[in-house]
C-alpha cells in the first residue's frame, strides 16, 4: 500500500469510528513496559495471561491462541483506564507459581500495519495487568533513543511504513571480476555497517551462535550430570567449537570467543534468574547484569572467594565464572528442592539450558516458542550483548547500580525468624533501590539490592 493512500485512510478513519461507535474516548495512559515491536495481550476478563488461558486454534494462522484475547497493545496503542484495579490470584507465566496480580479495566485503540503491509485497527474493552500502565511516557531501553511516546489523544496514532527489504546482492569472494566491480560500493557499505552495528543488530547476529539448546529433546531435563560445572559440561564444551562471527565491539575491535562465551553465559543466567520479571521492566534484569559485572570487576576482588566457587574451565573469564557459580546462582545447581520437600527438577536450570531462542522453535517448555516468550529472550540477548560488548554504554546506563548482592522478596523477613538461613547476610546490609535510566528498582518481589 502506498503511503499517500495509507495517510488518506488514517484521515478518514476517525469519522468512520465516530459514526459507528458514537464516541472516541480520551486516551490518558501509556503502554511503556514493552520495547518496539513487542506486545501485551488484552483479555476480555481479568486473571488471565498468555500462558494460563483457554486455548483455541486460530483458523487463519493454524496456531494456538487464547480464546479470551481481544487485543494486542504496543507502545503506540491508546489506552484509557475505566475502573479501579482488581487483585487476582493466578499462576506466574514463567515459574508457574501462584501470585497476586493487579488488573485494570481499559478501553483501547490501535492502528498499525501488519507483516503484509495491510492496515489493522482494533478498538474495544478488556483487562490488562496494572504494571503495564503509566501516566507518563517513557523511552525504550533498546529502541530509537530520544524518540518520545506519542501523547494520549483521541485520534488515530501514526503508523510506521514497512521496513524496506535488504539488498540480496552477493558479496562473496566467488563473484566474477565484473560482478565485483559493480558490487564494490555495496560491499564496502556492508562492511562499514558491520563495523558500526548497534546493540540490537549485534545481538541478532550473536543469537545465531549463542543460546542454543543444550538438552535433547528440548523439553527433557538431563537425567545425568557428570562431575564438574553444569555450564561447562553442557554448554561451554560445545560453544568453543563454534565460529566467532566477524563483528566488532564498542571500541571497533573484533570480538573473541571469550566475548561470545561471556554473552552466552550472561544471557542464560539472566534468563534463568529473571525471566519472570522482564514484564515489570527491563531495569530488573539490567540491574542483575550489572551486579554480576560488579562481582567480576576489580572492585569485586576482595569478595572473590564468595563470588567464584567450585570447579571452572580455566579458559572462562571472571564474568563467566561469577555467573555460573552454583552457590551464588541456584539456577546452575543440578537439583532443587520441590514444593513437597523432595530433591529433583531445577526449573531455572532447564530454562537456561534451552531458552526460547527462536520464535516457533522448540525450547524447554514445548515444541513452539511463542512471541511473548521469544521477546523475553530477545531482550535478554540485548542486555547481555550491551553489558559485554558495549561496556561503556552499559556502565553509563547502570551507573547507579554499584552493589554486589541481591535477593527477591526477602526484605519483609529481615530481623525475623522467617528469614532463610541462606539469606542471613542481609541482616548486616541496607536495602537500596537504585535506578536504571530513571526507572527505580523497587518491586521487591522481583529484586532487592543490598548495600554493605
Amino acid at each position: 500500500m502506498q503511503m499517500k493512500h495509507l495517510l488518506l485512510i488514517l484521515l478518514l478513519l476517525p469519522l468512520t469510528v465516530i459514526s459507528e461507535q458514537k464516541k472516541i474516548p480520551y486516551y490518558d495512559s501509556y503502554i511503556s513496559k514493552v520495547e518496539d515491536g513487542q506486545y501485551i495481550t488484552v483479555f476480555a476478563k481479568p486473571a488471565l495471561n498468555w500462558r494460563y488461558c483457554d486455548k483455541i486454534v486460530d483458523p487463519k494462522t493454524k496456531k494456538e491462541v487464547c480464546k479470551d484475547a481481544v487485543g494486542w497493545l504496543d507502545r503506540e496503542s491508546r489506552v484509557r483506564v475505566t475502573g479501579k484495579p482488581e487483585t487476582h490470584r493466578l499462576q506466574d507465566t514463567i515459574s508457574g507459581e501462584m501470585i497476586d496480580e493487579e488488573y485494570v479495566p481499559i478501553e483501547y485503540f490501535y492502528a498499525r500495519l501488519d507483516n503484509k503491509g495491510e492496515l489493522v485497527t482494533n478498538m474495544g474493552k478488556g483487562y490488562i495487568e496494572k504494571y503495564n500502565i503509566s501516566d507518563k511516557p517513557m523511552e525504550t531501553f533498546y529502541g530509537e533513543k530520544g524518540k518520545p511516546q506519542e501523547p494520549p489523544v483521541s485520534v488515530i496514532p501514526p503508523t510506521k511504513a514497512p521496513t524496506p527489504r535488504k539488498s540480496e546482492k552477493d558479496c562473496s569472494a566467488t563473484a566474477s571480476s565484473a560482478q565485483m566491480k559493480g558490487l564494490e560500493g555495496v560491499c564496502r557499505l556492508m562492511v562499514e555497517a558491520i563495523e558500526n552495528l548497534g546493540v540490537n543488530d549485534t545481538a541478532k547476529l550473536l543469537n545465531e551462535v549463542v543460546g542454543f539448546c543444550a538438552t535433547s529433546p528440548p523439553t527433557k531435563y538431563p537425567n545425568k550430570f557428570p562431575e564438574g560445572n553444569v555450564y561447562d559440561t553442557f554448554v561451554y564444551s560445545r560453544l568453543k567449537k563454534k565460529k566467532v562471527p566477524p563483528i566488532k565491539n564498542e571500541d571497533k575491535k573484533y570480538i573473541t570467543m571469550a566475548d561470545v562465551a561471556s554473552v552466552d553465559v550472561l544471557a542464560r543466567t539472566l534468563y534463568g534468574e529473571m525471566a519472570q520479571c522482564y514484564r515489570y521492566g527491563l531495569e530488573y534484569p539490567m540491574t542483575v547484569a550489572k551486579i554480576i559485572k560488579n562481582r567480576a570487576s576489580d572492585e569485586g576482588k576482595p569478595y572473590r572467594a564468595i563470588f567464584i566457587q567450585g570447579p571452572h574451565n580455566s579458559n572462562k573469564t571472571d564474568l563467566m565464572k561469577v555467573a555460573t557459580t552454583p552457590s551464588q546462582f541456584s539456577m546452575w545447581q543440578k537439583t532443587a528442592n520441590t514444593a513437597d520437600g523432595k530433591v529433583g527438577y531445577n526449573g531455572p536450570l532447564h530454562h537456561g539450558l534451552c531458552p526460547p531462542r527462536e520464535l516457533g522453535k522448540p525450547f524447554y517448555r514445548n515444541k513452539s516458542a511463542s512471541k511473548f516468550e521469544n521477546d523475553i529472550w530477545v531482550n535478554t540477548m540485548r542486555i547481555a550483548t550491551e553489558a559485554v560488548l558495549f561496556p561503556k554504554q552499559f556502565e553509563k546506563r547502570t551507573k547507579n547500580v554499584t552493589d554486589f548482592h541481591y535477593t527477591s522478596n526477602l526484605s519483609q523477613y529481615k530481623g525475623t525468624d522467617k528469614l532463610p538461613s541462606g539469606a542471613a547476610f542481609i541482616e548486616k546490609m541496607t536495602h537500596v533501590k537504585p535506578t536504571v535510566e530513571g526507572r527505580k528498582v523497587n518491586y521487591n518481589r522481583c529484586l532487592e539490592v543490598w548495600k554493605m
